[in-house]
Protein backbone atom coordinates (compact mmCIF):
# COMPACT_ATOMS: atom_id res chain seq x y z
CA UNK A 1 0.00 0.00 0.00
CA UNK A 2 1.07 3.40 -1.16
CA UNK A 3 0.26 6.93 0.63
CA UNK A 4 0.47 10.74 -0.06
CA UNK A 5 0.03 13.85 1.74
CA UNK A 6 -1.80 16.92 1.28
CA UNK A 7 -0.99 20.44 3.28
CA UNK A 8 -4.10 22.32 4.00
CA UNK A 9 -1.93 25.65 3.86
CA UNK A 10 1.05 26.85 1.91
CA UNK A 11 4.37 26.64 3.72
CA UNK A 12 7.91 25.68 3.47
CA UNK A 13 10.66 22.68 5.44
CA UNK A 14 13.96 23.70 5.21
CA UNK A 15 13.21 26.34 2.48
CA UNK A 16 11.88 24.16 0.50
CA UNK A 17 8.46 25.31 -0.41
CA UNK A 18 5.08 23.37 -0.22
CA UNK A 19 1.59 24.23 -2.11
CA UNK A 20 -1.96 24.05 -0.19
CA UNK A 21 -3.88 20.76 -1.57
CA UNK A 22 -1.19 19.60 -4.26
CA UNK A 23 0.08 16.14 -3.84
CA UNK A 24 3.58 14.86 -2.10
CA UNK A 25 4.54 11.57 -2.30
CA UNK A 26 5.10 9.41 1.26
CA UNK A 27 8.56 7.88 -0.06
CA UNK A 28 9.02 5.94 2.75
CA UNK A 29 5.82 5.26 5.37
CA UNK A 30 6.23 4.05 9.11
CA UNK A 31 3.65 2.57 11.18
CA UNK A 32 2.65 2.52 14.59
CA UNK A 33 2.55 -0.99 15.49
CA UNK A 34 -0.33 -1.65 17.69
CA UNK A 35 -3.17 0.31 15.71
CA UNK A 36 -1.78 0.60 12.55
CA UNK A 37 -1.91 4.16 11.89
CA UNK A 38 0.28 5.86 9.60
CA UNK A 39 2.52 7.78 11.51
CA UNK A 40 5.46 9.47 9.94
CA UNK A 41 7.46 9.15 6.34
CA UNK A 42 9.89 10.41 3.93
CA UNK A 43 8.14 12.90 1.61
CA UNK A 44 9.30 13.92 -1.74
CA UNK A 45 9.13 17.90 -2.01
CA UNK A 46 10.74 19.48 -5.24
CA UNK A 47 13.31 16.55 -5.41
CA UNK A 48 14.34 16.77 -2.16
CA UNK A 49 13.54 14.22 0.80
CA UNK A 50 12.17 15.23 4.38
CA UNK A 51 11.15 13.49 7.16
CA UNK A 52 7.68 14.43 8.19
CA UNK A 53 5.15 13.31 11.15
CA UNK A 54 1.44 13.00 10.47
CA UNK A 55 -0.46 15.96 11.11
CA UNK A 56 2.88 18.16 10.86
CA UNK A 57 2.68 21.71 9.01
CA UNK A 58 -1.29 20.63 8.22
CA UNK A 59 -0.44 17.59 6.24
CA UNK A 60 -3.36 15.00 6.23
CA UNK A 61 -2.58 10.99 4.64
CA UNK A 62 -4.45 9.92 1.90
CA UNK A 63 -4.42 6.23 0.44
CA UNK A 64 -2.69 6.12 -2.75
CA UNK A 65 -4.76 3.79 -5.97
CA UNK A 66 -4.36 0.56 -5.86
CA UNK A 67 -1.58 -0.02 -8.42
CA UNK A 68 -1.64 -2.67 -10.52
CA UNK A 69 1.75 -2.94 -12.93
CA UNK A 70 4.51 -5.16 -10.78
CA UNK A 71 6.66 -2.93 -11.81
CA UNK A 72 5.12 0.51 -10.64
CA UNK A 73 3.93 -1.40 -7.43
CA UNK A 74 7.78 -2.70 -6.62
CA UNK A 75 9.41 0.48 -7.52
CA UNK A 76 6.83 2.70 -5.61
CA UNK A 77 4.87 4.70 -7.89
CA UNK A 78 2.33 6.78 -6.63
CA UNK A 79 -0.89 7.71 -8.43
CA UNK A 80 -3.52 10.01 -6.77
CA UNK A 81 -7.23 9.44 -5.89
CA UNK A 82 -7.77 11.91 -8.52
CA UNK A 83 -5.73 9.86 -11.24
CA UNK A 84 -2.71 12.39 -10.76
CA UNK A 85 0.78 10.56 -11.47
CA UNK A 86 3.35 11.37 -8.86
CA UNK A 87 6.30 9.45 -10.55
CA UNK A 88 5.97 10.62 -14.35
CA UNK A 89 9.13 12.05 -15.74
CA UNK A 90 9.66 15.16 -17.65
CA UNK A 91 10.68 13.62 -21.32
CA UNK A 92 14.14 15.70 -21.26
CA UNK A 93 14.78 14.00 -18.14
CA UNK A 94 14.86 10.40 -20.25
CA UNK A 95 18.62 10.20 -20.12
CA UNK A 96 18.58 7.16 -23.01
CA UNK A 97 16.35 8.16 -25.76
CA UNK A 98 17.13 5.86 -28.39
CA UNK A 99 17.07 2.76 -26.01
CA UNK A 100 13.49 3.64 -24.71
CA UNK A 101 12.23 4.27 -28.29
CA UNK A 102 14.03 0.72 -29.06
CA UNK A 103 12.05 -0.91 -25.82
CA UNK A 104 8.74 0.66 -27.47
CA UNK A 105 9.24 -0.14 -30.96
CA UNK A 106 11.08 -3.05 -31.06
CA UNK A 107 10.49 -4.97 -27.77
CA UNK A 108 6.99 -4.32 -26.98
CA UNK A 109 4.39 -6.17 -28.62
CA UNK A 110 6.82 -8.33 -30.77
CA UNK A 111 8.69 -9.98 -28.06
CA UNK A 112 6.66 -9.58 -25.07
CA UNK A 113 2.76 -7.96 -24.35
CA UNK A 114 2.15 -6.15 -21.10
CA UNK A 115 -1.70 -6.12 -21.23
CA UNK A 116 -2.94 -2.88 -20.34
CA UNK A 117 -0.15 -1.61 -18.65
CA UNK A 118 1.61 1.40 -19.91
CA UNK A 119 5.14 0.99 -21.33
CA UNK A 120 6.13 5.14 -20.97
CA UNK A 121 5.11 4.90 -17.09
CA UNK A 122 7.64 1.81 -16.71
CA UNK A 123 10.35 3.73 -18.67
CA UNK A 124 8.99 7.05 -16.43
CA UNK A 125 10.36 5.21 -13.29
CA UNK A 126 12.75 2.97 -14.19
CA UNK A 127 14.59 5.57 -16.74
CA UNK A 128 16.85 2.94 -18.46
CA UNK A 129 19.93 4.09 -20.23
CA UNK A 130 23.13 2.21 -21.63
CA UNK A 131 25.90 2.50 -18.37
CA UNK A 132 29.10 4.36 -19.28
CA UNK A 133 30.63 2.89 -16.15
CA UNK A 134 29.72 -0.09 -16.48
CA UNK A 135 30.16 -0.94 -20.33
CA UNK A 136 27.67 -3.45 -21.27
CA UNK A 137 25.01 -3.33 -18.98
CA UNK A 138 21.53 -1.01 -18.43
CA UNK A 139 21.38 1.41 -15.49
CA UNK A 140 17.59 1.39 -14.17
CA UNK A 141 16.36 3.81 -10.91
CA UNK A 142 15.04 0.74 -8.86
CA UNK A 143 12.57 2.93 -6.50
CA UNK A 144 11.30 6.35 -5.86
CA UNK A 145 13.49 6.84 -3.46
CA UNK A 146 16.78 6.02 -5.65
CA UNK A 147 15.33 8.49 -8.38
CA UNK A 148 15.57 11.56 -5.02
CA UNK A 149 19.02 10.41 -3.64
CA UNK A 150 20.26 10.53 -7.26
CA UNK A 151 21.36 6.12 -7.21
CA UNK A 152 21.34 3.95 -10.42
CA UNK A 153 22.12 0.40 -10.42
CA UNK A 154 24.01 -1.00 -13.43
CA UNK A 155 22.67 -4.54 -14.58
CA UNK A 156 23.28 -7.17 -16.95
CA UNK A 157 21.39 -6.74 -20.36
CA UNK A 158 18.55 -9.58 -19.25
CA UNK A 159 18.21 -8.78 -15.58
CA UNK A 160 17.55 -4.81 -16.72
CA UNK A 161 15.29 -6.19 -19.50
CA UNK A 162 13.93 -8.29 -17.10
CA UNK A 163 13.15 -5.50 -14.60
CA UNK A 164 11.69 -3.34 -17.35
CA UNK A 165 9.30 -6.63 -18.88
CA UNK A 166 9.05 -9.19 -16.59
CA UNK A 167 6.11 -11.15 -18.51
CA UNK A 168 9.25 -11.92 -20.91
CA UNK A 169 9.70 -15.91 -21.12
CA UNK A 170 13.09 -17.33 -20.74
CA UNK A 171 13.46 -17.72 -24.48
CA UNK A 172 11.70 -14.54 -25.58
CA UNK A 173 13.99 -13.00 -22.81
CA UNK A 174 17.10 -13.94 -25.07
CA UNK A 175 16.15 -13.71 -28.35
CA UNK A 176 15.66 -10.00 -27.16
CA UNK A 177 19.45 -9.89 -25.51
CA UNK A 178 20.32 -11.25 -29.06
CA UNK A 179 18.49 -8.22 -30.56
CA UNK A 180 20.05 -5.61 -28.20
CA UNK A 181 23.38 -6.76 -28.65
CA UNK A 182 22.82 -6.42 -32.32
CA UNK A 183 21.73 -3.36 -32.20
CA UNK A 184 23.42 -1.30 -29.88
CA UNK A 185 26.97 -3.40 -30.21
CA UNK A 186 28.66 -1.04 -31.78
CA UNK A 187 26.92 0.71 -34.79
CA UNK A 188 29.56 3.38 -35.60
CA UNK A 189 32.33 0.40 -36.77
CA UNK A 190 34.24 0.84 -40.61
CA UNK A 191 35.68 -1.88 -42.48
CA UNK A 192 39.47 -1.34 -43.47
CA UNK A 193 41.93 -3.70 -44.84
CA UNK A 194 45.69 -3.33 -45.42
CA UNK A 195 48.99 -5.82 -45.98
CA UNK A 196 51.63 -3.74 -44.36
CA UNK A 197 53.08 -5.90 -41.45
CA UNK A 198 53.05 -3.12 -39.17
CA UNK A 199 49.09 -3.08 -39.44
CA UNK A 200 49.02 -6.58 -38.89
CA UNK A 201 51.03 -5.97 -34.95
CA UNK A 202 48.23 -2.76 -34.12
CA UNK A 203 45.13 -4.16 -34.75
CA UNK A 204 46.19 -7.89 -32.95
CA UNK A 205 47.52 -5.80 -29.99
CA UNK A 206 44.81 -5.43 -27.18
CA UNK A 207 46.01 -2.05 -26.19
CA UNK A 208 43.68 -0.59 -28.97
CA UNK A 209 40.43 -2.83 -28.97
CA UNK A 210 37.34 -1.60 -28.17
CA UNK A 211 35.19 -2.97 -24.85
CA UNK A 212 34.31 -6.47 -24.71
CA UNK A 213 30.29 -7.36 -25.12
CA UNK A 214 30.60 -11.23 -25.11
CA UNK A 215 29.45 -12.45 -28.72
CA UNK A 216 28.26 -15.52 -29.50
CA UNK A 217 31.49 -17.88 -30.63
CA UNK A 218 31.85 -20.69 -33.19
CA UNK A 219 34.52 -22.55 -35.14
CA UNK A 220 34.63 -19.71 -37.13
CA UNK A 221 33.51 -16.69 -34.82
CA UNK A 222 35.91 -16.43 -31.71
CA UNK A 223 36.16 -13.95 -28.87
CA UNK A 224 38.90 -11.21 -29.35
CA UNK A 225 39.59 -11.03 -25.51
CA UNK A 226 40.50 -15.29 -25.92
CA UNK A 227 42.91 -14.67 -28.40
CA UNK A 228 46.37 -15.65 -27.15
CA UNK A 229 47.83 -12.86 -30.23
CA UNK A 230 46.36 -9.78 -28.14
CA UNK A 231 49.11 -9.33 -25.86
CA UNK A 232 51.79 -6.71 -26.90
CA UNK A 233 55.07 -8.88 -26.79
CA UNK A 234 57.11 -6.28 -26.07
CA UNK A 235 60.30 -8.69 -25.57
CA UNK A 236 59.67 -9.54 -28.81
CA UNK A 237 61.77 -7.68 -31.90
CA UNK A 238 58.11 -7.49 -33.59
CA UNK A 239 54.56 -8.38 -33.01
CA UNK A 240 53.54 -12.43 -33.54
CA UNK A 241 51.51 -10.92 -36.41
CA UNK A 242 53.60 -8.36 -38.20
CA UNK A 243 55.37 -11.67 -40.08
CA UNK A 244 51.74 -11.96 -41.83
CA UNK A 245 52.82 -8.80 -43.66
CA UNK A 246 54.73 -11.08 -46.14
CA UNK A 247 52.02 -9.83 -48.95
CA UNK A 248 50.32 -13.14 -49.01
CA UNK A 249 47.75 -12.38 -46.74
CA UNK A 250 45.58 -9.25 -46.03
CA UNK A 251 43.65 -8.12 -43.05
CA UNK A 252 40.21 -6.95 -42.91
CA UNK A 253 39.57 -5.17 -39.60
CA UNK A 254 36.71 -2.49 -38.12
CA UNK A 255 37.46 0.01 -35.80
CA UNK A 256 35.05 2.54 -33.87
CA UNK A 257 34.29 6.08 -33.50
CA UNK A 258 37.15 6.30 -30.99
CA UNK A 259 39.80 4.36 -33.04
CA UNK A 260 39.32 1.19 -31.51
CA UNK A 261 39.41 -2.28 -33.14
CA UNK A 262 36.02 -4.23 -32.88
CA UNK A 263 37.14 -7.10 -35.13
CA UNK A 264 39.48 -8.69 -37.56
CA UNK A 265 40.03 -11.56 -39.73
CA UNK A 266 43.20 -12.68 -41.51
CA UNK A 267 42.81 -13.77 -45.03
CA UNK A 268 45.09 -15.91 -47.66
CA UNK A 269 44.75 -13.85 -50.91
CA UNK A 270 47.04 -14.22 -53.86
CA UNK A 271 47.26 -15.29 -57.71
CA UNK A 272 48.30 -18.58 -55.86
CA UNK A 273 44.95 -19.23 -54.81
CA UNK A 274 41.24 -19.88 -56.84
CA UNK A 275 39.63 -17.77 -53.91
CA UNK A 276 40.37 -16.00 -50.89
CA UNK A 277 41.14 -18.38 -47.84
CA UNK A 278 39.80 -16.58 -45.04
CA UNK A 279 40.75 -17.59 -41.37
CA UNK A 280 38.41 -17.13 -38.13
CA UNK A 281 36.94 -13.77 -37.32
CA UNK A 282 37.76 -12.55 -34.42
CA UNK A 283 35.65 -9.46 -32.36
CA UNK A 284 34.67 -7.58 -29.50
CA UNK A 285 30.93 -7.84 -30.63
CA UNK A 286 28.36 -9.41 -33.16
CA UNK A 287 28.08 -6.16 -35.07
CA UNK A 288 31.51 -5.80 -35.52
CA UNK A 289 31.85 -9.12 -36.86
CA UNK A 290 29.10 -8.95 -39.16
CA UNK A 291 30.67 -6.41 -41.43
CA UNK A 292 33.67 -8.52 -41.79
CA UNK A 293 31.61 -11.88 -42.76
CA UNK A 294 29.59 -9.67 -45.11
CA UNK A 295 32.68 -8.31 -46.76
CA UNK A 296 33.59 -12.05 -47.15
CA UNK A 297 30.57 -13.05 -48.38
CA UNK A 298 30.68 -10.23 -51.22
CA UNK A 299 34.44 -11.55 -52.15
CA UNK A 300 33.38 -15.48 -52.11
CA UNK A 301 35.89 -16.42 -49.48
CA UNK A 302 36.17 -19.90 -48.25
CA UNK A 303 35.40 -19.83 -44.63
CA UNK A 304 34.19 -23.23 -44.08
CA UNK A 305 37.35 -25.58 -45.43
CA UNK A 306 40.15 -22.46 -46.09
CA UNK A 307 43.27 -23.51 -46.82
CA UNK A 308 46.34 -21.92 -46.19
CA UNK A 309 49.04 -24.46 -46.82
CA UNK A 310 52.01 -22.38 -49.45
CA UNK A 311 51.29 -19.16 -48.39
CA UNK A 312 54.65 -17.31 -47.32
CA UNK A 313 55.33 -15.53 -44.09
CA UNK A 314 58.08 -12.86 -42.75
CA UNK A 315 61.20 -14.86 -41.29
CA UNK A 316 62.57 -13.29 -38.40
CA UNK A 317 64.30 -15.63 -36.32
CA UNK A 318 64.80 -15.33 -32.73
CA UNK A 319 68.02 -16.43 -30.27
CA UNK A 320 70.75 -18.63 -31.33
CA UNK A 321 68.82 -21.19 -31.65
CA UNK A 322 66.04 -22.48 -33.97
CA UNK A 323 63.07 -20.06 -33.11
CA UNK A 324 61.28 -17.78 -35.33
CA UNK A 325 58.61 -14.82 -34.25
CA UNK A 326 55.20 -16.11 -35.86
CA UNK A 327 51.52 -16.46 -34.58
CA UNK A 328 49.65 -19.70 -33.59
CA UNK A 329 47.91 -20.35 -36.64
CA UNK A 330 44.38 -20.69 -36.81
CA UNK A 331 44.47 -23.52 -39.20
CA UNK A 332 46.01 -26.88 -40.03
CA UNK A 333 48.21 -27.83 -41.50
CA UNK A 334 50.05 -25.85 -37.71
CA UNK A 335 53.65 -26.03 -39.47
CA UNK A 336 56.06 -24.34 -40.97
CA UNK A 337 59.05 -24.48 -43.47
CA UNK A 338 62.17 -22.25 -44.45
CA UNK A 339 62.18 -21.02 -47.69
CA UNK A 340 65.13 -18.28 -47.45
CA UNK A 341 66.30 -15.92 -44.94
CA UNK A 342 63.34 -13.26 -46.11
CA UNK A 343 60.48 -16.22 -45.87
CA UNK A 344 59.09 -19.01 -44.29
CA UNK A 345 56.10 -20.99 -46.49
CA UNK A 346 52.91 -23.01 -44.58
CA UNK A 347 53.08 -26.90 -45.58
CA UNK A 348 52.48 -30.09 -43.98
CA UNK A 349 55.18 -31.36 -42.28
CA UNK A 350 57.16 -28.31 -42.15
CA UNK A 351 60.21 -28.40 -39.19
CA UNK A 352 58.80 -25.38 -37.57
CA UNK A 353 56.04 -26.45 -34.99
CA UNK A 354 53.26 -22.95 -35.71
CA UNK A 355 51.22 -24.23 -32.48
CA UNK A 356 52.90 -22.50 -29.52
CA UNK A 357 51.77 -19.07 -28.27
CA UNK A 358 54.55 -17.13 -26.78
CA UNK A 359 55.45 -15.29 -29.75
CA UNK A 360 58.39 -17.81 -30.60
CA UNK A 361 57.96 -20.98 -33.08
CA UNK A 362 60.13 -23.59 -33.24
CA UNK A 363 60.06 -24.16 -29.36
CA UNK A 364 56.85 -25.77 -27.95
CA UNK A 365 55.74 -24.16 -24.68
CA UNK A 366 52.98 -26.24 -22.53
CA UNK A 367 50.85 -25.12 -19.14
CA UNK A 368 52.39 -24.30 -16.47
CA UNK A 369 50.10 -26.28 -14.78
CA UNK A 370 48.70 -28.89 -16.11
CA UNK A 371 51.60 -28.85 -18.57
CA UNK A 372 49.40 -29.85 -22.14
CA UNK A 373 50.03 -27.70 -24.85
CA UNK A 374 48.76 -24.40 -25.33
CA UNK A 375 46.03 -23.76 -28.18
CA UNK A 376 44.59 -20.00 -29.45
CA UNK A 377 41.70 -20.19 -27.89
CA UNK A 378 42.86 -20.94 -24.37
CA UNK A 379 46.32 -19.25 -23.70
CA UNK A 380 46.30 -16.94 -20.42
CA UNK A 381 49.39 -15.33 -18.48
CA UNK A 382 49.19 -14.38 -14.51
CA UNK A 383 52.43 -13.39 -12.77
CA UNK A 384 54.25 -14.99 -15.56
CA UNK A 385 52.97 -18.13 -15.19
CA UNK A 386 51.02 -19.55 -18.51
CA UNK A 387 48.15 -21.10 -18.42
CA UNK A 388 45.58 -22.89 -20.58
CA UNK A 389 42.01 -21.88 -20.53
CA UNK A 390 40.94 -24.63 -18.37
CA UNK A 391 43.50 -24.06 -15.18
CA UNK A 392 43.09 -20.28 -15.95
CA UNK A 393 39.48 -19.96 -14.54
CA UNK A 394 40.06 -22.93 -12.35
CA UNK A 395 42.34 -19.84 -10.41
CA UNK A 396 41.31 -16.80 -11.75
CA UNK A 397 38.02 -14.46 -12.81
CA UNK A 398 37.61 -11.14 -14.24
CA UNK A 399 36.78 -7.99 -12.10
CA UNK A 400 34.54 -6.00 -13.83
CA UNK A 401 35.75 -2.52 -12.14
CA UNK A 402 39.39 -2.95 -12.99
CA UNK A 403 39.23 -5.03 -16.31
CA UNK A 404 41.43 -7.18 -15.17
CA UNK A 405 41.96 -11.10 -13.77
CA UNK A 406 42.59 -11.66 -10.21
CA UNK A 407 42.71 -14.92 -8.04
CA UNK A 408 39.43 -16.46 -7.27
CA UNK A 409 39.59 -15.58 -3.48
CA UNK A 410 40.63 -12.03 -4.09
CA UNK A 411 37.47 -11.45 -5.78
CA UNK A 412 33.81 -10.48 -3.62
CA UNK A 413 30.58 -10.35 -5.81
CA UNK A 414 29.15 -6.75 -4.93
CA UNK A 415 26.05 -5.50 -4.57
CA UNK A 416 23.62 -4.23 -5.78
CA UNK A 417 25.52 -4.46 -9.23
CA UNK A 418 25.69 -8.65 -8.76
CA UNK A 419 29.34 -8.25 -10.33
CA UNK A 420 32.78 -9.44 -9.46
CA UNK A 421 35.22 -7.07 -7.88
CA UNK A 422 38.42 -7.01 -7.06
CA UNK A 423 38.70 -6.84 -2.91
CA UNK A 424 41.41 -4.07 -2.77
CA UNK A 425 39.23 -1.53 -5.27
CA UNK A 426 38.09 1.67 -4.01
CA UNK A 427 34.38 2.42 -3.51
CA UNK A 428 33.79 -1.22 -1.63
CA UNK A 429 32.99 -1.71 1.52
CA UNK A 430 31.76 -4.80 3.31
CA UNK A 431 28.28 -4.25 5.67
CA UNK A 432 27.32 -5.72 8.73
CA UNK A 433 24.74 -8.09 6.64
CA UNK A 434 28.35 -9.90 5.72
CA UNK A 435 27.93 -8.69 1.84
CA UNK A 436 30.12 -6.49 -0.11
CA UNK A 437 28.73 -3.26 -1.70
CA UNK A 438 29.58 -0.46 -4.21
CA UNK A 439 30.12 2.58 -1.11
CA UNK A 440 27.50 4.39 -3.34
CA UNK A 441 24.77 2.44 -2.11
CA UNK A 442 26.11 2.52 1.61
CA UNK A 443 25.99 3.89 4.42
CA UNK A 444 28.98 4.40 7.48
CA UNK A 445 27.56 4.31 10.84
CA UNK A 446 30.27 6.65 13.03
CA UNK A 447 29.07 6.14 16.50
CA UNK A 448 29.00 2.09 15.82
CA UNK A 449 32.25 2.67 13.37
CA UNK A 450 30.57 -0.02 10.75
CA UNK A 451 29.04 -0.01 7.27
CA UNK A 452 25.57 -0.65 6.61
CA UNK A 453 23.65 -1.46 3.37
CA UNK A 454 20.84 0.65 1.48
CA UNK A 455 18.80 -2.32 2.40
CA UNK A 456 19.94 -2.60 6.00
CA UNK A 457 19.05 1.10 6.32
CA UNK A 458 15.59 1.59 5.67
CA UNK A 459 14.79 -1.07 7.39
CA UNK A 460 16.70 -0.90 10.33
CA UNK A 461 18.43 3.31 10.69
CA UNK A 462 17.39 6.65 10.04
CA UNK A 463 19.68 10.11 9.45
CA UNK A 464 19.29 12.78 12.51
CA UNK A 465 18.27 16.11 11.62
CA UNK A 466 21.02 17.39 13.81
CA UNK A 467 23.81 16.34 12.83
CA UNK A 468 23.34 14.14 9.91
CA UNK A 469 24.68 10.87 11.14
CA UNK A 470 23.54 7.62 10.97
CA UNK A 471 21.54 5.91 13.71
CA UNK A 472 19.42 2.76 14.64
CA UNK A 473 16.20 3.18 14.92
CA UNK A 474 16.39 1.40 18.26
CA UNK A 475 18.52 4.97 19.65
CA UNK A 476 15.46 7.12 17.54
CA UNK A 477 14.82 10.17 19.48
CA UNK A 478 11.34 12.20 18.94
CA UNK A 479 11.56 15.79 20.11
CA UNK A 480 8.52 17.77 20.59
CA UNK A 481 9.45 20.14 17.65
CA UNK A 482 8.87 16.69 15.29
CA UNK A 483 12.13 15.88 14.70
CA UNK A 484 14.00 12.37 14.35
CA UNK A 485 17.41 12.79 16.45
CA UNK A 486 19.67 10.27 18.08
CA UNK A 487 19.32 9.44 21.68
CA UNK A 488 23.24 10.51 23.13
CA UNK A 489 22.42 14.14 20.86
CA UNK A 490 19.13 15.11 22.93
CA UNK A 491 20.71 13.36 26.13
CA UNK A 492 23.99 15.63 25.33
CA UNK A 493 21.45 18.75 24.74
CA UNK A 494 20.37 17.71 28.44
CA UNK A 495 16.50 16.84 27.00
CA UNK A 496 14.19 15.10 28.97
CA UNK A 497 11.65 13.11 28.28
CA UNK A 498 7.61 13.57 28.50
CA UNK A 499 4.89 11.41 29.37
CA UNK A 500 4.30 10.92 25.72
CA UNK A 501 8.11 9.54 25.17
CA UNK A 502 8.55 12.90 23.55
CA UNK A 503 11.80 14.94 24.13
CA UNK A 504 11.75 18.28 25.15
CA UNK A 505 14.51 20.93 26.25
CA UNK A 506 13.48 21.77 29.97
CA UNK A 507 15.25 25.27 29.58
CA UNK A 508 13.10 26.28 26.83
CA UNK A 509 10.27 25.38 28.57
CA UNK A 510 11.29 26.81 31.94
CA UNK A 511 12.02 30.29 29.50
CA UNK A 512 8.91 30.30 28.31
CA UNK A 513 6.85 29.91 31.57
CA UNK A 514 9.00 32.97 32.74
CA UNK A 515 7.98 34.97 29.83
CA UNK A 516 4.46 34.34 30.32
CA UNK A 517 4.88 35.43 34.04
CA UNK A 518 6.27 38.80 32.75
Amino acid sequence: MHFYVRSERNGAIEHHAFTANKAYAIVRPRFKEVDGVLSEGLIDIGGTLHQVVSTEHGFKVYKAREMKDPVLKEWGAIVTQGRVSLFTLPSRDRVDVDLCTWLQNKVLGVYVNIGYNNIDDRLDCLNPFRSNKFVGKISVTKSHEDRIRGRETALKVGKALKAIFPELTDIGLGKVVDLYNETFGGKDYKLYDSRDPKVFASVYNEEYHAPMQNPRTTSLRKSIGCSCMRYPFEELPHHPAYVYGSGDFVIYYTKDGQGRTGSRCVVYDTDKTDRPQAGPIYGVCENSMNIIQTELDKMDAECINPDWTGAYLLHIPYGDGDGVVGPYLDLEPRSLSVVDSKHLVVESGGEIYAGDYNGILGDSSHCDDCEEPYCEDSFHYYNDRAYCESCFYERYDYCEWTDEHYPREELVQVLPHEVLVWDQCDNLCQCTDGEWWDIEHAYHVQGENVWISEDTYEKDYFESEWDNEIYHNDNAAHTTEGEVVGIVEVEDAGYEKNDNGQWFDPQSELDLKEGDKK
